[in-house]
């Protein structure tokens, strides 16, 4: 007798090992799902980033103990300060954040700059707020390490402030975001927001510097242009015969003998290596 499972209405029956999941789509679904987290976290950062000064880090556990204090007495003076320093925490974000909002900023970069020399970096900041101005304001650079500082912006005004870069290494740098910074109003903290705006410069390789003349392998100055083969620095090579004296020769290399029987000026001619002459 064999017995057979029932198939589901509407279909056939689905095979195990097709409804469990494989190992591999969990190690895929776990790195998607960790790829999506660190997105939404550079996200979350880009937004906004706030660290303490020195300054506010003295305020904020000032005002801790102000708070414990209040807590333990019951003095409603104490009460009263910890109410004005949260306050003026609050004020400080809600001035920091007006500061950092409504901005336009274009950088402009030069064609192309040299390796080992500072390059101008201008940006127009454009202050779109109808009433705040924009003050104690410093644009950073990430990758080119650089920073500008804009003073004060009035609402509906243009500004230009500078930087300079140094590049250390030829090529296409690219540029991919740009951070501002502020400090305002009260120097407690850093606010941070990070701008994307792409862009690339071209650094040349410097053309200043003295090149150095080829040697041979042997480490031996090259012959120069209409320089004589005898009075190339370094050894002689093989024996060759005798010629006849040429304008330039070595007189050390005159054959004597052989110019008192011959009645002309007769030299020794040596082997050299043509891959000795630059030229």
């Amino acid at each position: 007798m064999t017995v057979v499972d029932p198939a589901p209405p509407g279909g056939e029956a689905p095979h195990p090992a097709a409804s469990a999941p494989t190992p591999r789509a969990g190690r895929f679904g776990a790195r998607r799902l960790i790829e999506r987290g660190r997105a939404a976290w550079r996200r979350l950062r880009a937004w906004r980033r706030i660290r303490f000064t020195l300054g506010g880090l003295l305020f904020s556990v000032g005002g801790l103990a102000v708070g414990m204090a209040a807590a333990t007495t019951g003095n409603n003076l104490l009460y009263l300060l910890l109410g004005a320093m949260l306050g003026l925490i609050v004020v400080s974000s809600w001035l920091s954040e007006h500061d950092l909002g409504g901005l336009t900023i274009r950088r402009q970069v030069p064609t192309a700059v040299t390796v080992g020399r500072p390059a101008p970096l201008v940006y127009h900041v454009t202050n779109r707020k109808p009433r705040l101005p924009t003050l104690a304001l410093e644009l950073i650079e990430p990758q080119g390490g650089c920073a500008a500082f804009v003073a004060r912006v009035d609402p509906g005004r243009t500004l230009q402030a500078r930087a300079h870069v140094t590049f250390a290494r030829r090529g296409v740098h690219r540029f991919s975001a740009l951070t501002l910074s502020t400090a305002y109003p009260f120097g407690l903290f850093v606010k941070q927001r990070d701008l994307a705006m792409p862009g690339e410069i071209v650094v040349r390789p410097r053309c200043d510097r003295p090149v150095r003349m080829p040697s041979t392998a042997a480490g031996l100055p090259r012959r120069r242009v209409g320089e004589s083969a005898a009075l190339a620095a370094g050894p002689r090579g093989d024996y060759r015969g005798l010629r006849e004296y040429r304008a330039g020769d070595d007189r050390r290399d005159i054959h004597w003998k052989a110019t008192a029987r011959v009645g002309e000026t007769v030299v020794r001619e040596y082997d050299q290596d043509a891959a000795d002459a630059l030229w």
